[in-house]
């Protein structure tokens, strides 16, 4: 009777706990909140055969703008990467601030091209009735002036690991994956298949196999 009782309670807690499926299980939550990363410069130029990769394989966009991007991708991590990261950061947001100051520049000087063109056009509305008057009067032909106003912008070598690559999360700058592949040289088919490797490892892992 007394193993009895404690077996009840233990197969109710058992069946309140949820089942989950083993893909659940092994699934990084980090990689599903990431839609779009910018990947670093790498040595050979590898990192354009990882984007070439992640684009065509529809793993993640891939943007040139780093203020846009959920992670990063590089083959080097700690403090370089930091200091790298910021740099990169801060050069973009400077980049767009002065591109809206530029912006705004252009959108003041039309309208006040315009608001002169609209000045210009009473000025010679008035003109011409002025012109009217003295022609009803006078009965002579009063030659009006008019005068229209003229309108008249590689990165630093860092140490990095040969062989890894790391997804990087923009906010907690946590590493949210690591892959591990050697090409076996620089040449283009021997990075293309390294690409390959790696981001199917990272395919794999986001999708929880």
């Amino acid at each position: 009777m007394i193993m009895a009782r404690t077996l009840v309670p233990a197969l109710c807690l058992g069946l309140l706990l949820p089942v989950l499926p083993p893909a659940a299980l092994a699934e990084e939550p980090g990689l599903a909140t990431v839609q779009t990363i910018y990947i670093l410069p790498m040595s050979s130029g590898f990192d354009q055969f990882i984007a070439h990769q992640v684009a065509r394989n529809h793993v993640y966009q891939v943007t040139t703008d780093p203020l846009q991007a959920d992670a990063f991708l590089s083959d080097f991590v700690g403090a370089s990467f930091e200091l790298r990261v910021d740099e990169l950061l801060k050069s973009a947001r400077e980049k767009a601030e002065l591109a809206a100051q530029e912006l705004a520049k252009k959108e003041q000087a039309r309208q006040e091209l315009e608001a002169a063109g609209k000045k210009e056009d009473k000025k010679a509305k008035n003109k011409d009735k002025d012109k009217d008057k003295d022609e009803d009067v006078k009965k002579e032909e009063a030659p009006a002036e008019f005068q229209t106003a003229g309108a008249v912008a590689r990165s630093q070598s860092f140490s990095r690991g040969k062989g890894n690559v790391f997804l990087v999360d923009a906010k907690s700058r946590r590493v949210l994956w690591t892959g591990f592949d050697i090409a076996k040289n620089t040449r283009a088919d021997s990075l293309q298949k390294s690409a390959s490797r790696l981001v199917s490892q990272l395919r794999k892992v986001k999708a929880g196999k």
